[in-house]
Parts: structure tokens; sequence; C-alpha cells
């Protein structure tokens, strides 16, 4: 396991067509970042910047599901922006930079946007009482949202394909219809790895 990650889970299976999840939830950088945005904003997306390189790269040629893409941490630098954590230099930065490190990066066949309004995450930030987030406030989230919404708009305007669900209400039913989408996607004999808690809860096999 990584030493900077405090909650890191890397599924995979032996299959021809290998299908990974990649989940970072969970870091030091987090904890830091939460107590401290202005001191550790720009140091966590560098951080995170280089996970991201990091699946892509062990995905490969092969199929693979990851918890986020390339191109969500960039919302999140120009949402740290407007919110005033970050400056226009660090910004400008950080926007050269990505293209230079992904340019020769797969890009992704397809982009789920798991939509929850910024009331229903704050409430879920409440709801599971994680020490190092108690400080989010609800502008942030709404900040975030805008930038996600700015950025959604512009990969489709570029080409990409995005499937919308909305993430809000019943967690059992929404993983069952993201289970479907996966299925429905992924070449039949395609293993796709979800998180443990999530296999358990909705008690469906992960074999499509």
């Amino acid at each position: 396991m990584d030493p900077d990650v405090g909650g890191c889970q890397q599924q995979s299976v032996a299959n021809p067509l290998l299908s990974t999840l990649f989940i970072l939830f969970s870091s030091r950088y987090l904890a830091d970042f939460y107590n401290n945005m202005q001191r550790y904003a720009f140091e966590l997306q560098i951080w995170l910047l280089t996970k991201r390189v990091a699946q892509i790269q062990a995905i490969g040629r092969g199929s693979g599901v990851s918890d986020r893409s390339l191109y969500e941490d960039t919302a999140f630098v120009y949402a740290l922006h407007k919110d005033g954590f970050i400056d226009n230099r660090t910004r400008n930065t950080y926007t050269r930079l990505v293209p230079l490190v992904t340019a020769n990066l797969r890009k992704p066949d397809l982009i789920i946007w798991l939509r929850v309004s910024p009331e229903e995450a704050m409430a879920r930030i409440k709801a599971r009482g994680r020490e190092c987030e108690k400080n989010i406030s609800l502008r942030y989230l709404q900040i975030l949202d805008s930038c996600y919404n700015q950025m959604f708009g512009e990969l489709e305007r570029l080409g990409h394909t995005i499937i919308q669900l909305d993430w809000s209400g019943d967690e059992k039913g929404n993983h069952l219809l993201l289970m479907n989408l996966l299925r429905s996607r992924f070449s039949r004999g395609t293993t796709v790895a979800l998180p443990r808690e999530v296999e358990e809860e909705i008690a469906v096999p992960v074999t499509c």
C-alpha cells in the first residue's frame, strides 16, 4: 500500500478482459487539506494527478473502471480558485501542467456522472462523520457543483460520451442501476470489481 494513502482500494482479477476498479477515498493529504485548504490545495491536486496517471497506466490496454477521471481534478482546481484557496498563478500552473502530463494517456471511452445536489452531498458528509471533513462548507460544494456542470458541458461539446445518473435517494437502488449499466457496457466475460461493501449490500454476482 502506498504510504501516502490512508484508505486506497485497488481490486483486480485475472481475466483476459481485465476490469479493475480503483478508488482513492482517503489519504493523509485529504486530512491535511481539509484542515488547511489554503496551504494544501495545490499539493493535494498534484498528488491526485500522479494517482490518476498511475491508474490509467495500470489499466493499460485492458478495460477498467476508475472512481474519477482526470478531468474532474481540474474542476476541483477551478472551484478552489473561485473560493479563494488558490491564486491565478497556481491555477494557471496546474492547467498548463495537466495537458503535458496526460497527452499520451488513454482517454476514457465512457464517463458516468453520478449526480447529487450540493445540499444532499452536505447531508451525506455530515452523516458519515469523518473528522477530516467537518470543515467542508456548503458554499464550497455549491461552487464545485457549478464547476462540474461547466466541465461536463465542455466535455460533451468535445465529443465525450457522458451518462448522467441521479445518485440521490435509495443507495441500494442506485448501486443496482450502476451495476446494470456496467453490465450493458462491458463485453460479456469482463469482470467488474466493485468495492466490497457494495458487493455485500447489493448481493449480486460481479461477473458480467
